[in-house]
């Protein structure tokens, strides 16, 4: 029997663990030749896929499972290993399981590293909903409790993961990346489907402006974490903003056409100098609690591949294993361990 897993919205996605193993894994974007693809709801194209080429039939399927994001959809049930929710598959309903964003990002980078006893961190713009351990419900959401807020996360990999630590909104370092560039004028978020992750621009445009640096940054470290430079970055209405300083001092959003100046290869440096600093300084913290002889590293900020090889180089670790599949695409594989695991 099979157990699939499922990822809704962007980097849509699904894939197949049967007897423990990965069989199967597919993001949307290869059918709809739409980079980041959005796809939801019974039309899933990867699903269909993964499903028309593998032979799986709805029969064969033990159990599917997706997340949770902002809130814990009303159609949701709960049982003793958590909240259930059905997707029909032609004329099966399939018992669906609810998984944290996190915890599947964790999931995935742990099962297909083939490594025991590690360290995981997650990190991203922001994952699940939840209220003191529990997801946020669609009544909850829909009465003002705040919607996707985990960013960080720390698990500990060993026959299975459990969660460590986790730091919510203000505290994303995925956001932050995309801040800055959005104001480079690499990024679309124009609208929730028809989105631009060009982040790896910004890491490319970095070491061009280590001859301006001059000691600035963006992030200040403390001893629970860290936080943004009010002088440059505030927090308001859920979000993260550029103050009038940082447009005084660096100069307004680049628009695509206008041309790079120094200014902006600074401040591209400093975003990715404050990154390699801010997750250096939280995994070495982490570790230092709980000691683990590997590192695993997953979420859309570990797409940052300057990042992964400076940790690869400078931690103490035995392994340093990135997901390359960091981000969300990478949740059905995730979801599909995590079914398997709660059959």
């Amino acid at each position: 029997m099979y157990h699939i897993g499922l990822n809704f919205s962007h980097n849509s996605s699904a894939a197949a663990v049967c007897d423990g193993k990965l069989v199967f894994a597919v993001a949307g974007e290869r059918m709809s030749r739409v980079k980041y693809f959005f796809d939801s709801g019974d039309a899933h194209k990867s699903l269909h896929y993964l499903l028309s080429k593998s032979g799986i039939s709805p029969a064969e399927i033990a159990g599917m499972a997706v997340n949770y994001g902002a809130y814990l959809p009303s159609v949701a049930r709960r049982d003793g290993d958590g909240f259930l929710l059905d997707y029909k598959l032609g004329s099966r309903q399939i018992p669906t399981r609810l998984f944290n964003h996190h915890l599947s990002h964790a999931a995935a980078v742990y099962h297909t590293s083939g490594l025991a006893d590690c360290l995981i961190m997650v990190s991203d713009a922001r994952g699940s909903a939840e209220l003191g351990g529990y997801p946020v419900t669609e009544a909850d959401w829909l009465h003002g409790s705040r919607g996707q807020e985990e960013t960080i996360s720390f698990y500990h990999g060993k026959k299975g993961v459990s969660l460590l630590n986790r730091m919510v909104f203000p505290h994303s370092l995925g956001e932050f990346y995309s801040l800055i560039t959005a104001w480079l004028g690499f990024n679309s978020h124009n609208h929730p489907h028809d989105v631009e992750f060009n982040e790896g621009k910004t890491m490319g445009l970095a070491p061009y402006g280590a001859g301006f640096y001059k000691g600035e940054t963006f992030i200040f470290l403390e001893k629970e974490g860290f936080s943004f430079n009010p002088e440059y970055i505030r927090v308001k209405d859920d979000s993260l903003f550029l103050t009038d300083l940082f447009l005084y001092t660096f100069g307004s959003y680049r628009q695509q056409n206008e041309p790079l100046n120094s200014q902006h290869q600074l401040a591209a440096f400093i975003a990715q100098n404050d990154l390699e600093k801010t997750v250096h300084y939280l995994i070495e913290s982490q570790a230092f609690k709980n000691p683990a002889e590997n590192l695993l590293l997953s979420g859309g900020t570990f797409h940052n591949s300057v990042l992964n090889g400076k940790l690869k180089s400078s931690t103490f670790f035995k392994n340093v294993f990135a997901m390359p599949a960091a981000d969300d695409s990478g949740l059905a594989i995730g979801n599909a361990f995590l079914s398997y695991l709660s059959r």
